[in-house]
């Protein structure tokens, strides 16, 4: 089952047969710094963001945001749905949703939106993951896991984040 659009899933290292995507720090943000933690979140990915310091219009070079995006994506490359086990699924989970939180933190104005379906795509991951133990047949298998790897937003996605990169942070 593959879905040529979905390119995280490298959240997915090549989401499970679906083939799924670079830093500094501000002056006016806070240093990011993203960690790995082998628990599984308990809660959500929040569609909202809050700062301590004004919300930029849109990310530069070496910002908070880009430090932290580039931070989630390549956590999210270390998904790996086509060979990982469950404990492997569950850590590395949980990492990219970790480092997407802080990107949502210190998310531009011009990308919240971006951002907000990208954490409800990794929610969405975790949530179906969990249900199915994270067991990667499992989760192909179930309805929520197809839901999740076809979803033609998802693409839409990672399209708009690699251009973002490109345009901003590289």
């Amino acid at each position: 089952m593959c879905h040529p659009s979905i390119r995280m899933v490298a959240v997915l290292s090549i989401v499970l047969s679906a083939a799924a995507c670079s830093s500094g720090t501000s002056s006016s943000a806070p240093t990011v710094a993203a960690t790995t933690t082998t628990a599984a979140p308990t809660t959500t990915l929040a569609a909202t963001t809050t700062t301590s310091a004004p919300q930029p219009q849109t990310a530069t070079k070496g910002d908070a945001f880009c430090v932290a995006l580039i931070s989630a994506m390549q956590s999210e490359n270390t998904v790996d749905l086509d060979n990982g086990t469950p404990e492997s699924l569950k850590a590395t989970t949980a990492a990219t949703i970790e480092a997407v939180t802080v990107a949502q933190a210190v998310v531009p104005k011009d990308f919240e939106s971006t951002m907000s379906a990208f954490a409800t795509f990794l929610d969405s991951v975790q949530k179906a993951l969990a249900a199915n133990n994270y067991d990667r047949v499992a989760f192909a298998a179930s309805d929520a896991g197809k839901a999740v790897l076809t979803d033609p937003a998802v693409g839409v996605a990672f399209n708009e984040i690699d251009a973002y990169l490109a345009a901003h942070c590289a």
